[in-house]
């Protein structure tokens, strides 16, 4: 069984057809609407209100196989991109057991229904904050960009951890 936790390279398809089950990944969002790299980043960046994960059988395209499972959780105000990704990894953990055993009865998934976007890897905006955007933009862009060993958000040639560097 091939298992893969928000995997970063693609798995050549003769590595997958070698599995005796349907190889699936987890995805840190709620497929298809955030695919890609740095989901939790651009979902908080946009000022989502929910986020969640996707367990996704794997095919030819990132993040576009069938879903096995997926669940929704709040985007707490308090929530920093490490403390989001954080959260949303352990919970969905919690259905891994779950999965596992679906995808070993052949379950055939759900197909993803919508277009959604595919992100790059890389921060948002190259990690700099735009001085035209609203306080509260600025506000999320800093919280988005919480996660260390990352770079922080930039505003001229500084690193931001609050809006109240912002000067």
């Amino acid at each position: 069984m091939i298992i893969s936790i928000s995997y970063r390279l693609k798995i050549p398809d003769k590595v997958l057809k070698l599995s005796t089950f349907k190889p699936f990944n987890l995805h840190p969002s709620l497929l298809p609407k955030y695919k890609g790299c740095s989901s939790v980043t651009w979902e908080m960046v946009n000022d989502e209100k929910k986020i969640g994960f996707t367990y996704h059988y794997m095919n030819a395209t990132y993040d576009s196989g069938n879903i096995i499972l997926q669940k929704e959780i709040d985007i707490e105000k308090f929530d920093l991109q490490i403390t989001l990704y954080y959260r949303l990894m352990f919970i969905s953990l919690m259905y891994l057991e779950e999965v596992i055993n679906r995808v070993k009865n052949n379950f055939k998934g759900k197909k993803q229904i919508g277009k959604g976007h595919y992100y790059f890897r890389g921060a948002p905006f190259e990690g700099k904050i735009n001085p035209k955007w609203s306080n509260k933009k600025k506000k999320i862009f800093i919280r988005a960009m919480i996660f260390p060993p990352k770079p922080l958000a930039k505003f001229g040639n500084k690193f931001i951890k609050k809006i109240s560097q912002i000067k």
